[in-house]
C-alpha cells in the first residue's frame, strides 16, 4: 500500500489534483497514516526494502534497498508531513514498545497517538 501511494505522483498529472486539499495532500495524509503504524527501526527497513518495483521481495532478489524506499516516501512528502517524516524517523526505537502489535500501533495512530520515543 505504501508503495502504491508513492508511486501514484507520476500518474496524476491533472491541475486540480495537486495544491492543498487537493488528492497530493490527502496521498500525503495517507503515508502518514501508515507510517505511524510501523512500530520500530527494523520494521521500518523491511518496509523500505521491499518497496520495490517488483513488489515485495527480499532486497537480494530485487538489488532494492531501504534508501531506495526511503528517497521514494521522502521524494513524495513536502511541508508539514515532511519534517514529521524527518522527526519520527530519527525517534523510531530500535525495538517494539513492550506489548505493541501493528494492529494496537494502528487504533493508536488513528487516535493520534505517538509510538516513538520521547527526547
Amino acid at each position: 500500500m505504501l508503495r502504491t501511494l508513492c508511486a501514484t505522483r507520476k500518474a496524476w498529472l491533472h491541475p486540480e489534483s495537486w495544491g492543498l486539499n487537493g488528492f497530493n495532500e490527502t496521498r500525503e495524509e495517507a503515508i502518514v497514516k501508515i507510517l505511524k503504524t510501523i512500530t520500530c527501526k527494523r520494521e521500518y527497513i523491511e518496509i523500505t526494502e521491499r518497496m520495490g518495483p517488483d513488489g515485495p521481495l527480499h532486497p537480494d532478489q530485487t538489488g532494492w534497498s531501504a534508501w531506495d524506499g526511503f528517497d521514494l516516501i521522502s521524494g513524495n512528502l513536502d511541508g508539514v508531513e515532511a519534517r514529521f517524516f524527518s522527526d519520527w524517523r530519527d525517534n523510531l526505537p530500535e525495538h517494539p514498545i513492550r506489548e505493541t502489535t501493528a494492529s494496537n500501533a494502528a487504533m493508536l495512530a488513528q487516535e493520534g497517538h505517538s509510538l516513538t520515543r520521547q527526547a
